[in-house]
């Protein structure tokens, strides 16, 4: 290489085959590191969330080269409860149109970020498996859903709010 850029120098300006072998010398000097890389890593497009964070250096178990619609597969196979309800048709996301994942779920945007953006006052509460009836249609979501759990962890027994009704007791 070192032998190259000698001749560049004298030859500098003088041939057009001098410039063509420095840009190949230059790219078969450069391709080593960048193809050790991967792809992945010089495109990726941020940080992963926290919940994420230790698959942040292996692309492959959310992303399928060339086949975009491969990730959502890979997607139910971590959040099992989550494709239990998709192939059973029940929770939201198996009464959900089809959509997939990346459509309301995106990753890449930092530690912090929040990816479950669910707009409350929207959400169509008859796709979920406690369609609200009667007095529920004017309960706040706080009083069923507890801060720093999932959605779709709260109770659909009766008497963990009805405890002073239950006839069974």
């Amino acid at each position: 290489m070192l032998w190259l850029l000698r001749t560049f120098a004298r030859n500098l300006g003088q041939s057009r085959a001098c410039w063509a072998a420095v840009l190949v010398a230059c790219a078969w000097g450069l391709s080593g590191p960048v193809l050790a890389q991967g792809i992945e890593s010089v495109m990726a497009p941020g940080k992963l969330i926290e919940g994420h964070v230790k698959l942040e250096n292996d692309c492959k178990q959310c992303h399928v080269r060339m086949d975009r619609k491969a990730q959502d597969g890979l997607c139910m196979a971590c959040h099992k409860d989550v494709g239990a309800d998709i192939r059973a048709k029940a929770g939201y996301h198996g009464r959900l149109a089809s959509t997939t994942c990346h459509d309301c779920h995106t990753d890449h945007k930092g530690r912090d970020a929040h990816v479950v953006q669910l707009d409350t006052k929207k959400l169509d509460h008859s796709k979920t498996d406690f369609k609200l009836q009667g007095k529920h249609d004017k309960v706040e979501c706080a009083k069923c859903h507890v801060a720093g759990k999932k959605y779709r962890d709260a109770s659909l027994e009766c008497s963990v709010c009805h405890k002073k009704d239950d006839v069974h007791k």
